[in-house]
């Protein structure tokens, strides 16, 4: 098991979060919001 955690701990790191509005539609990013944090339609 130390194998694997040391191999992992050698693993180059990367980003892996990504900004919403930029992955779905505006239409369908402006649902979420209408719906979710209550913003006036």
């Amino acid at each position: 098991m130390q194998d694997f955690r040391d191999w992992l701990k050698r693993l180059p790191k990367v980003e892996l979060h990504l900004h919403l509005e930029g992955a779905i539609p505006l239409d369908a990013l402006w649902q979420l919001v209408q719906r979710y944090l209550d913003v006036e339609k």
